[in-house]
Order: C-alpha cells, then sequence, then structure tokens
C-alpha cells in the first residue's frame, strides 16, 4: 500500500570547517528513486550539482546503496549519525548536513525534498573584477634587430605577455587568469580530492573561473639602433639611441566572441629611457621596448573600460579614482563630463555617451589607490556632490618644455667696456 510520510529530520551538523576560504550553504533540493535512500542520494547529489556543477565526479560522490542496506534501512537509521558520517565520508565533507522537509511515496516512487547544507569555496573579492585571459601573443617575424644584435621574437612575446599581466593585476580593475600552468593547477585540484587532502578542501574543485575578455596581439615591430654624431663646435662625435615597437591586438568578449575593441599601440623610447651603462645592452634594451609597450596597452584596456574619473569635490581639489603608478604629480588632464547615450544611426547599436569638455586638473599627489588634483580651469563645472562616472579624464595635456637658453660667459676682455 502506498503512503506518504512527512520527516522533519533535524539537521545533522559536521564541526565547522577550519579553512577561512569554504562557508556552508543551505541548498534547497528533490531527489527521486526506487528507494528511500536512493532518493536521499539523488537528492544530495542534486544539491551538490547547484553549488559545483557537474565537476565532482557523481561515483565518487554517489552514496554506496549496497555497503548502507545491509546495515539499516529504517528511518531512523537515515537520520543518526552514522549515516551521516558515510554522507560525509563519500562526499568528502563537501556535505555536511542535511534535513528531510518531506518524503512521499504514493508514486511507487520515492520523492524527497531536501535541505542540504553544501561546503562552498568563497572567492576573493578579486574574482569579481573583469576576467582576462591573454593568450600567448604571436609575432611578426622569427627574430627583431636590436642594437644590431638578433633578438627572439618569441623571448621577446613572452616578456610582454608578462609585463602585460603585471600592468593588469597592478591596476586592481581585472582579473588576470592563468591558462599556462593548466597542468599544475590539475595536479593541485587532483590533491585537494585525493585521501590525503582535509575534508573541506573538495570544496575547492569546480570552482574555476571562465574569463569576460580574452586578449590577443601580435608583435608586428621591435627595433633599437644607434646613429654617431659630430658636434657643431668641435670634432668630438657622441651616440644617440632610440628605437620603437609596436603591438595589433584585439579585445574579444567571450560570451559573444564579438571584438569589443581593437587598436594598434605604439612605444617609443630614448637613450634618455635607459639606466646608464645599459645603453648598449640588447637584452636590457629590448626588455625596456616591451616594459614600455605594455604601459602603452595596459592604459589603453584602462581608458576604454575604466576611465578616469572624479569622484569627489572638496573645494578647489577633487579626488580621481585612480593611483598609484597610473598618474604622476604634475600631470595635467582635460575633464569631459559625460552626456546624453550615443546609437548608430543605421544598426542602432550602443557606440558610446556623449562628452562635452568642462574643465582641466592637474595632479598633486598620488597615493595607492587613489589622487589628488587641483582643479586648474572651469572649477564651477563640477558640482560640490559628483555623480559616478560622470566626470572623466581623456586627455593629457602635454606641457612644453621650457627652452634652454645658452649664455656666453663673458671674458675679462669684455668686462673693460
Amino acid at each position: 500500500m502506498s503512503r506518504t510520510v512527512c520527516l522533519l529530520i533535524a539537521f545533522m551538523f559536521f564541526p565547522a570547517l577550519v579553512n577561512a576560504g569554504v562557508d556552508r550553504v543551505d541548498i534547497n533540493a528533490r531527489g527521486e528513486g526506487n528507494s528511500f535512500q536512493e532518493a536521499l542520494n539523488s537528492a544530495l547529489l542534486e544539491a551538490i550539482s547547484q553549488v559545483h556543477g557537474k565537476s565532482i565526479e557523481s561515483q565518487k560522490m554517489t552514496l554506496s546503496i549496497e555497503a548502507i542496506s545491509s546495515i539499516n534501512g529504517s528511518d531512523e537509521y537515515y537520520a543518526s549519525d552514522e549515516y551521516l558520517d558515510v554522507v560525509i565520508e563519500k562526499t568528502k565533507g563537501v556535505v555536511s548536513g542535511y534535513k528531510v522537509v518531506k518524503a512521499d511515496d504514493s508514486s511507487g516512487r520515492w520523492v524527497l525534498d531536501v535541505v542540504a547544507q553544501v561546503a562552498k569555496y568563497k572567492k576573493s573579492k578579486s574574482a569579481d573584477r573583469k576576467r582576462i585571459v591573454i593568450v600567448p601573443s604571436k609575432v611578426g617575424k622569427s627574430t627583431f634587430t636590436v642594437l644590431g644584435e638578433k633578438i627572439s621574437a618569441h623571448t621577446l612575446a613572452r616578456k610582454l605577455d608578462q609585463a602585460i599581466s603585471d600592468g593588469l593585476v597592478q591596476t586592481r580593475k581585472f582579473a588576470v587568469l592563468d591558462r599556462k600552468n593548466s597542468d599544475a593547477v590539475s595536479n593541485e585540484l587532483a590533491l585537494a580530492n585525493s585521501e590525503n587532502a582535509a575534508n573541506e578542501e573538495a570544496a575547492r574543485i569546480g570552482q574555476s573561473l571562465v574569463s569576460d575578455f580574452v586578449l590577443v596581439g601580435t608583435i608586428d615591430r621591435v627595433q633599437y639602433a644607434t646613429t654617431t654624431k659630430t658636434m657643431r663646435t668641435s670634432d668630438k662625435t657622441y651616440t644617440v639611441g632610440s628605437g620603437d615597437a609596436a603591438f595589433s591586438y584585439s579585445f574579444i568578449e567571450v560570451a559573444t566572441s564579438q571584438v569589443f575593441f581593437s587598436d594598434t599601440v605604439k612605444a617609443f623610447i630614448g637613450q634618455e629611457e635607459l639606466s646608464r651603462g645599459s645603453h648598449d645592452n640588447a637584452d636590457v634594451v629590448s626588455e625596456a621596448l616591451m616594459s614600455a609597450l605594455s604601459k602603452k596597452l595596459v592604459k589603453s584596456l584602462l581608458d576604454q573600460i575604466y576611465p578616469l574619473a572624479i569622484i569627489s569635490k572638496r573645494g578647489g581639489e577633487v579626488i580621481l579614482s585612480e593611483g598609484g603608478k597610473r598618474l604622476r604629480v604634475g600631470d595635467s588632464y582635460k575633464v569631459y563630463e559625460r552626456g546624453e547615450k550615443i546609437y548608430d544611426p543605421y544598426t542602432k547599436e550602443f557606440s558610446g555617451y556623449e562628452e562635452l569638455y568642462c574643465c582641466a586638473v592637474k595632479v598633486n599627489r598620488v597615493a595607492p589607490k587613489l589622487s589628488y588634483a587641483t582643479i586648474t580651469e572651469g572649477a564651477d563645472s563640477i558640482p560640490d556632490s559628483v555623480p559616478a562616472r560622470l566626470f572623466v579624464l581623456r586627455d593629457k595635456i602635454e606641457t612644453d618644455k621650457p627652452k634652454v637658453i645658452k649664455t656666453k660667459k663673458i671674458s675679462t676682455k669684455d668686462e673693460g667696456w
């Protein structure tokens, strides 16, 4: 005879997880089976999959019906600490407790509604940032010439990729996902699922992040050379070095495979950008070029996704949304007020915002995450209460370097006049 049983089995608690990176969440799940225990197993697996997806192998998580049924098959047993120990063992602590809120076998099959406590790995706050995967850069040729030496293009590509990764991480705006060390990561995850690992470590499995964007690019040009010049006032000679590098890239949105934007960044360095004693070192010069190129690229990405913005105003001073290495004391910028949305008249796609020039600012102090600037023009254009992302900094104002005036020393003969 079929019957409907409503069970309110108290939560069976596993000792608190000590790993600071693991939390417990209550998950509602339903399971079906030919027996009470089979339906319970199904419900617990469903609860696990809601948190961890299908990443944890079901055969490792499935509770062994044969091993348990020989002990006891009563409802009381499934509410016992003995059965909970089996659940914890088979799920490696991923399920730390459960409550059966409803059980029904009126249809000839058991249907259970369960609330399970499932261990969930707590991601760091940085994981909520825009996620980027840097695809290893391509090269336009096998070698580039720096100071007359042939430098491996693939070596420069690796240096550039690392410099880009470092630069993006330091902005604190992006989470850079590593795809180059997949084998090492897989080995660590396998350890988390091994018999030797602590129970709560299994919660780390299945937490791999999917990127929002993929950066792909090609190093088109790298060159640096020196020239010898003769002084006008004498026969003495001196050496001057200069070079440049170019990198064409595309920023692709993963969800749609659409090119978010693409561009070519170029970097130039002169002899004055190099440390003394390294002017004739091809390796040092090539690294300096890659460093300059990565900075240009990171700035380009930030300008597109996270433009510098004014976030607060106090009198004639404003606080900017960036600090660290992106800004320098003495830098001046034009500030634009964001206006209405603009749409392409043909495709009707969103093209961006109207931006109207309002004022200018000059950086006077740089902190790790914020900067402070003085309003040098149009102070009344910015209200005391600044709306978020309304005022953005776009164009850096280049100041003309003062011309050096050469003076001729007055000789003793001249002084007699």
